[in-house]
C-alpha cells in the first residue's frame, strides 16, 4: 500500500515538474519574457540617448533663419573666422620642418648615467614622412641628438647596425596604419 502512495506522489510531482518545463518551453511565455526585458531596456537607452542631444539639422536650419541679417553676417564671419584659423594652423604645421635638430632639447625621464646610443644603417621613417636609407641616429640624454650617413659618436657609444630596418619616431601603438609608401 505504500508502494502505491509513494508513487501517486512521485508521479504528482513529476507532473507539476512537466507542466512548469511546458510552460517555460512555450512560444507565449517566452515571448512575454523578451518583453518583460526588452521594454525597459529599450526605454532606458531611449532616454539616455536623448537626453544630451543637441539640435539636429532642422532645429540649426530654424535657429539660422530666425536670426536678422545682422546676426547671420556675424555668425557667417565667425564660421570664416574659425574655418581661417583651422588653415592657418595647418600652414604652420606644413611651414615647421619635422627633422629640425635642437640641441638645447633635453629628456627629464633620461638616465644621467645611461651611454649614448648610435642606431647604424636603418630606415628612417621621419615624422614628416620621409624614408631614408643608411642613415645613423645618435641618441644621448634621451632624445635624438643627431642623423646622418657618417655621424662622429662618442667613443663610450653603444653602436646597434639594424641592417636597414625601419626606424621610426612615434609609432609606439602595438597596431600602427601606414599609407604603404614605405
Amino acid at each position: 500500500m505504500s508502494h502505491k502512495t509513494s508513487s501517486t506522489a512521485s508521479s504528482a510531482d513529476s507532473g507539476g515538474v512537466a507542466i512548469r518545463r511546458s510552460l517555460f518551453r512555450s512560444r507565449f511565455f517566452r515571448r512575454l519574457v523578451f518583453v518583460a526585458i526588452a521594454f525597459p531596456t529599450l526605454l532606458f537607452l531611449a532616454h539616455y540617448h536623448f537626453k544630451g542631444t543637441t539640435y539636429d539639422v532642422e532645429n540649426k536650419i530654424l535657429r539660422y533663419l530666425s536670426l536678422s541679417t545682422e546676426e547671420q553676417t556675424l555668425w557667417h564671419d565667425h564660421q570664416l573666422e574659425v574655418l581661417r584659423d583651422g588653415l592657418r594652423q595647418c600652414a604652420w604645421i606644413d611651414e615647421k620642418p619635422v627633422s629640425e635638430a635642437d640641441i638645447a632639447r633635453s629628456n627629464p625621464r633620461a638616465v644621467p648615467s645611461a651611454p649614448p646610443i648610435v642606431i647604424r644603417n636603418a630606415s628612417l621613417v621621419d615624422g614628416d614622412g620621409t624614408l631614408t636609407l643608411g642613415v645613423s641616429i645618435l641618441l644621448d640624454e634621451g632624445v635624438v641628438k643627431e642623423i646622418g650617413e657618417h655621424i662622429d659618436h662618442p667613443k663610450n657609444a653603444k653602436v646597434i647596425n639594424v641592417r636597414g630596418r625601419y626606424v621610426t619616431p612615434g609609432l609606439v601603438d602595438m597596431v600602427c596604419f601606414c599609407n604603404g609608401n614605405l
